[in-house]
C-alpha cells in the first residue's frame, strides 16, 4: 500500500469517525436534556418531593423552578436547606436521592440538612417557617390516608 493510498484510508477513516462522534454527542445532549426535565420536578420526582416541594414553595414563596434545577437561583439557600431537611425528617428519603433532586453531591445535601437543623436552634424566623412547611406536609399526608 502506498503512502498516498494510506492517506486516503486514514482520511476517510477520520471522516466516519468524525460523523459517529456528531451522532454520540446529539445522543448526549438528548439524554443531558431528558435528565435536566426530570431533575426540574419531571417524572423523577416522587409524591414525597412534590409535597414537600410544594410546601417550602408556598411557605418561601418562591417557584419550583427558582429552588431546583437548571436555572435555580443560587441565593435562595435557606428553602433549598428547608427542602432538604423536610425530606429528610418527614419523608424519610435518603441523601443520595434528595442530592439527586437538587443536582448536588450526597454530602452536600448531608451538610443542608445539618445547617437546617442548626438554623432551627438559632434562628426564630427560621424556625417558624420550617415549623410551617412541616405542617402542611403532614397535613398532606393525612389527606392521602
Amino acid at each position: 500500500m502506498s503512502l498516498h493510498e494510506q492517506i486516503e484510508e486514514l482520511s476517510s477513516r477520520e471522516v466516519q469517525l468524525t460523523n459517529e462522534l456528531s451522532k454520540f454527542r446529539a445522543q448526549l445532549r438528548q439524554l443531558r436534556e431528558a435528565l435536566r426535565a426530570s431533575c426540574d420536578g419531571g417524572d423523577y420526582m416522587g409524591e414525597s418531593q412534590k409535597r414537600c416541594l410544594e410546601a417550602v414553595c408556598e411557605v418561601w414563596q418562591v417557584a419550583p423552578g427558582e429552588l431546583m434545577g437548571e436555572h435555580k437561583y443560587h441565593y435562595l439557600i435557606e428553602p433549598r436547606h428547608a427542602y432538604v431537611c423536610l425530606m429528610r425528617e418527614e419523608e424519610d428519603v435518603p441523601y443520595t436521592r434528595i442530592a439527586h433532586s437538587i443536582n448536588r453531591h450526597h454530602t452536600s445535601a448531608r451538610n443542608s440538612h445539618k445547617q437546617a437543623r442548626a438554623w432551627m436552634k438559632t434562628d426564630p424566623a427560621y424556625r417558624a417557617k420550617l415549623t410551617k412547611c412541616r405542617e402542611l406536609v403532614r397535613a398532606d399526608k393525612h389527606l392521602e390516608a
